[in-house]
């Protein structure tokens, strides 16, 4: 399902006087933002060049569906198509690990791994932070202190919160 934010959207999520083209362009900045970090959406298949030489590997979004496995060892670079049977996923699809039996037996990768697959879609947590993005933009204000009359208030962090939202797509654990 591929990530789709309209300007009203936008609206409904966040209360603001802005117009479409405003909104366009802090929607699409937020989705670079999101492609920067996480990588393609879902729809997108992704090809991860990996290191390999032990017995697991480790992709940085979990996988819906493989396309190929293929191995690449030694100086001249000898490539090696390898079979479902030659791995197994672990971790909901972010750890690999190299079988020792299977049509290409292995108890570790070779020298570089190049994994084609298209990850497991977010698109749902995709558009949240998207909004979220949006909104905390649409907000900022550059002073840290917002006084109105009696009433004072502490602005939050724009950077620290920008970091937070994105960081909120899922994290690749750590597995080792």
């Amino acid at each position: 399902m591929p990530v789709e934010v309209t300007t009203q959207m936008a609206r409904d999520h966040a209360e603001t006087d802005a117009d479409d083209a405003v909104l366009r362009r802090l929607i699409d900045a937020a989705e670079r933002q999101v492609i920067a970090m996480h990588g393609p959406h879902a729809k997108d298949g992704v090809t991860a060049q990996l290191e390999g030489g032990g017995p697991r590997i480790y992709l940085s979004r979990s996988i819906s569906t493989v396309t190929s496995v293929t191995e690449c060892a030694g100086i001249a670079e000898t490539e090696t198509v390898l079979a479902t049977d030659d791995y197994r996923l672990w971790h909901g699809g972010l750890t690999m690990q190299r079988l020792q039996s299977g049509t290409n037996p292995s108890a570790v990768w070779a020298d570089r791994v190049v994994v084609a697959y298209t990850p497991v879609d977010d698109s749902d947590e995709r558009v949240r932070v998207i909004l979220d993005l949006v909104k905390l933009q649409l907000g900022y204000q550059a002073s840290r202190f917002v006084r109105v009359g009696d009433q004072s208030t502490i602005e939050l962090n724009y950077e620290q919160e920008r970091r937070s939202l994105l960081s909120s797509l899922r994290e690749v654990p750590n597995v080792g």
